[in-house]
């Protein structure tokens, strides 16, 4: 799946479900379901878009081919141009994680050290640190930060100290460690800070709730709360970030779902509108995936059909792979990206690459090439000179891999018929004699006159049979005649270009 749609997916979900809490539950007494709502949404926003639908269809007789997106091989060379995009947004990207990074550690590390430094006071399971700063009571994990004279005067109250057990109890403190890890790795993202700020006010909702079921007074537990908001009465000292603190706003919200109850009937209605929505976001925001059965002519994907492979080396040593600039060094990476959808073993059968070469300069490279097409599976692989074609005056006519733009299937029928036409063709030479029994079998002669060439002669009995015979103005060329009897029949006479190409493998004899 490409990053970016995932991403695109992911946070339309994430904002989907952040709304539904703000207007369907954020004003509910369910703290404990909402809680773990906001928990989910994290979760469901993560997963959905890999969720993937398979389908199965019958197709028509007929193939559709798509080729939009398939590669087309062009003789023009392009200049490549190096895109530095990516680059610039990885490099913010990194380094907005970086800052994150080091700010959370930094927040993490002060928390520690004051624990470390501090006297400490056991208290069931909670950790009383008594600080000498005139702080306000906060929650970290089970770890409560007091100040020591209040404490050791007894000038906290009952409620606050209940305020902060609530959140060491039901463990707020991973919540938010959670969320603040998430802000890390998508810190570009505005719903992490939302949401952050949505949990962190309903753990407040929690421990507020856990304070008045142990009988204290709701209006007298909000002049506390307003007590610690006063300007004359709160220290300067910040709290830590990842901390909880019995302070924190808004405090009219907070006041308001202390005298909220709601009831069972809309707590119902509410929970149950949950279902269609998730069921929106699954299927809206899913993969489908569509199996075509039924006909052997199917639908096919351009993914699915086999690519050529045209490497070009110019004049300057550049390499072109199917009309793209590439690097050598970054060749193999282009190869792999071709055909992968097939099988090691149908890239052995199937694939061929042609290399072509502007002149003899260039072998060496060639020799590297074929040496990374090797690495990747391509087992078929022929190289041609540009100027030796042009010098001997011949016309260029690129080869193309005859199973290129054919699917897995329809190449398995080319390989199967070609291991057919290798049989045959050993067979044949295995019995060079005529078979009397096979009117389009020949025979062929050797010509003592010249121990280089050979004679085919007519079989009178076939009118489809040619005769080759030995031209006497040139011992190394033949002339294949035409048969005035068989208009199929044609004439093939040397080109004399090729005298050059003769007279080398003359000197190797």
């Amino acid at each position: 799946m490409i990053m970016e749609l995932y991403l695109l997916k992911s946070t339309v979900i994430l904002a989907i479900l952040y709304v539904f809490y703000k207007l369907v539950l954020e004003n509910t007494s369910i703290h404990n379901f909402k809680r773990f709502y906001l928990l989910g949404s994290l979760v469901t926003s993560f997963v959905i878009p890999f969720i993937t639908f398979t389908s199965y269809g019958q197709v028509s007789a007929f193939q559709t081919i798509y080729t939009e997106g398939i590669p087309k091989l062009t003789v023009d060379k392009t200049i490549e141009t190096i895109n530095y995009w990516p680059l610039v947004l990885w490099t913010i990207y990194g380094l907005g994680v970086l800052f994150f990074s080091v700010k959370f550690l930094r927040n993490l590390f002060t928390i520690i050290q004051q624990i470390r430094k501090n006297p400490k006071r056991q208290d069931r399971s909670f950790t009383n640190i008594l600080l000498k700063e005139n702080v306000i009571p906060h929650t970290f994990f089970s770890y409560i930060f007091l100040n020591k004279e209040k404490f050791e005067s007894g000038n906290i109250p009952a409620e606050v100290l209940l305020h902060e057990e609530a959140h060491a109890r039901q463990r707020h403190s991973l919540d938010i460690i959670l969320i603040e890890l998430l802000k890390i790795i998508f810190w570009f993202n505005p719903l992490f800070y939302f949401l952050k700020r949505s949990i962190k006010l309903n753990h407040e909702f929690l421990a507020d709730e856990a304070v008045l079921k142990n009988g204290f007074e709701t209006s007298a537990y909000q002049k506390l709360l307003l007590a610690f908001i006063n300007p004359n009465n709160q220290s300067h000292t910040i709290t830590p970030r990842l901390a909880h603190s019995i302070n924190y706003s808004p405090m009219k919200k907070r006041f308001l779902i202390m005298k909220t109850n709601t009831s069972r009937r809309s707590i119902l209605f509410r929970s149950l509108l949950i279902l269609p929505l998730l069921s929106f976001l699954i299927y809206g925001f899913g993969s489908t995936e569509t199996i075509k059965t039924g006909h052997e002519n199917s639908y096919v994907s351009t993914n699915d059909l086999i690519e050529d492979i045209q490497i070009e080396i110019d004049e300057n040593s550049k390499i072109y792979l199917n009309g793209k600039r590439v690097a050598l060094s970054n060749l193999k990476n282009e190869l792999n990206k071709l055909n992968k959808s097939l099988t090691v073993e149908e890239k052995q059968k199937y694939l061929s690459a042609r290399i072509e070469l502007e002149n003899e300069n260039n072998l060496n490279i060639a020799k590297e090439i074929e040496n990374i097409l090797h690495s990747c599976n391509v087992r078929s692989m022929s190289v041609g000179i540009l100027k030796n074609e042009r010098d001997a005056g011949l016309k260029h006519i690129r080869q193309i891999n005859p199973m290129a733009g054919k699917t897995v299937e329809e190449a398995e029928g080319l390989y199967q018929q070609y291991l057919i036409d290798v049989e045959n063709f050993t067979k044949a030479n295995a019995n060079a004699e005529k078979d009397e029994n096979n009117p389009w079998s020949i025979e062929v002669q050797k010509n003592e006159d010249s121990p280089r060439t050979i004679e085919v002669q007519k079989d009178e009995n076939n009118p489809w049979s040619i005769e080759v015979q030995e031209d006497g103005d040139n011992p190394q060329s033949i002339e294949v005649q035409k048969d005035e009897s068989n208009p199929w029949s044609i004439k093939v006479q040397k080109d004399a270009a090729s005298k050059d190409i003769i007279d080398e493998w003359r000197k190797q004899e």
